[in-house]
């Protein structure tokens, strides 16, 4: 990926270069297109999705309190897909052996929060478009009257890098964009992912099919500065992930 690609720092690189197919829960079944051949030829394309992604306010999940290693779970909720798959990671940086938690209240009152110790470290990983058993099943969502992806963050105590990350249907290579916020935000705010900002390392790999979107994550974790280690302990909330229609820029 090219440094220029990213909307913000040189650290965004380091929570991209965690991503790619080998990162995806499970073992991906095989990729089913977009749309049904009809007599004429042609390949109808679904409707346009709707903007929610998820709001956290349904699928009840609260992680153990984690020291060291991964807690893999997977929710039904009225998300994108119907299903919402979690990884909930801590031991990244833990010099303390802090405990780090996950809780998505699912009763209605959002927001997901992540809770991590002192000097501690975690990374949140929601994927959209996989069963309970984490094999994928396709969105085969159509997301091209859409132009970016909105992150609403509730509040944090610390500077976040999230990235977005998508599979289509037609293309073997995966795409993402991502940022680092500025500082602190107890107050909460909007993130904004604009489809056009959307690469990857294939110089030879076709443009994103909007149409056909078969899988989509959400990575979130404390900004890491090249050549720094993470500073840790911090606490965020996640009120709603969706899309945005250029109506609403």
């Amino acid at each position: 990926m090219k440094k220029k690609q990213l909307t913000k720092s040189r650290s965004s690189l380091i929570g991209a270069a965690l991503l790619g197919l080998a990162s995806m829960p499970g073992t991906a079944t095989a990729i089913v297109p977009a749309g049904t051949q009809e007599a004429s030829g042609a390949i109808s394309v679904p409707a346009c999705s709707a903007p929610l992604i998820d709001d956290f306010s349904v699928g009840t999940y609260r992680s153990p309190d984690l020291v060291v290693g991964t807690d893999a779970a997977s929710q039904a909720a009225p998300v994108l897909g119907g299903r919402r798959t979690t990884d909930f990671t801590s031991g990244l940086r833990n010099p303390y052996a802090m405990p780090a938690t996950l809780v998505i209240p699912g009763d209605g009152k959002a927001p997901l929060v992540a809770s991590t110790g002192y000097q501690g470290n975690s990374r949140l990983r929601l994927w959209y478009g996989f069963d309970k058993n984490r094999q994928l099943v396709p969105l085969n969502a159509n997301l091209s009257c859409f132009d970016r992806f909105r992150v609403r963050i509730a509040g944090s105590d610390q500077s976040l890098n999230i990235v977005v990350q998508v599979k289509s249907g037609s293309a073997v290579s995966v795409y993402q964009s991502g940022t680092n916020t500025v500082g602190a935000m107890p107050a909460g705010g909007t993130i904004d992912f604009k489809l056009s900002t959307f690469t990857n390392d294939d110089l030879g790999a076709p443009p994103v099919d909007w149409k056909d979107i078969d899988r989509i994550l959400l990575q979130v974790q404390p900004t890491v500065q090249v050549g720094i280690a993470p500073f840790g302990s911090i606490d965020y909330a996640i009120a709603r992930f969706d899309l945005a229609r250029p109506a609403a820029s």
